[in-house]
């Protein structure tokens, strides 16, 4: 059971921004660490200009027996990426407390001005991508929420659902800014031979 990373982005539909990301990759050897982060970033970026204001959405990123969970409110998106085995409400328990924890270090007009990738002072998020690979302390939080239905209205996807009509996965990878062109190299051969150690989407 893990919790593998945390996004947050300024949303736009055809170029989300980053913002500050907190990542838990122990399990990845050194050697591959590159490549799976930026299929992190691939992945995470891909999916957030396709997720629609105001949802709540997960999807599942089969290759990887991962599921990305999204939230997007005041063009701000959070995306939480964890294995399978990692309780499915938890997420958004977290996510909830990433935008409260946002407020307070930056204001939706500066996100509005940003026009590039950046990395915002946000010690927190690295700090909660390890408090929380222990889903019991997120568990907590839930006590001190009132709304927990919101839980329940969670639209599952797959990565497929969220490529356009007309679109191919593996050409958005190549035109990608996010992956070298090793990391489309190995995302190849990883389906060729259809493994999974460097393959998040």
């Amino acid at each position: 059971m893990r919790l593998i990373s945390m996004h947050v982005l300024k949303w736009n539909a055809e170029n989300p921004i980053f913002l500050s990301s907190a990542y838990e990759l122990g399990f990845i050897s050194w050697y591959q660490r590159s490549f799976f982060k930026e299929g992190l970033i691939f992945g995470v970026r891909t999916i957030t200009g396709r997720v629609q204001q105001g949802t709540r959405t997960a999807i599942k990123l089969d290759e990887a027996k991962a599921i990305a969970y999204v939230v997007v409110q005041n063009n701000r998106a959070v995306v939480i990426v964890c294995d399978e085995e990692y309780p499915q409400n938890v997420p958004f328990i977290i996510i909830r407390e990433i935008f409260s924890e946002l407020d307070k270090i930056i204001t939706n007009e500066q996100v509005g001005e940003l026009k590039e990738d950046t990395n915002i002072n946000f010690e927190r998020l690295q700090v909660m991508v390890k408090e929380y690979q222990d889903y019991k302390k997120a568990d907590k939080l839930a006590q001190l929420q009132s709304n927990l239905q919101e839980l329940q209205e969670i639209t599952f996807k797959v990565m497929t659902d969220l490529v356009k009509k007309g679109e191919d996965l593996k050409v958005l990878m190549e035109k990608s800014k996010d992956l070298s062109q090793v990391s489309v190299n190995v995302y190849k051969q990883s389906k060729k031979f259809n493994s999974r150690c460097c393959v998040l989407i």
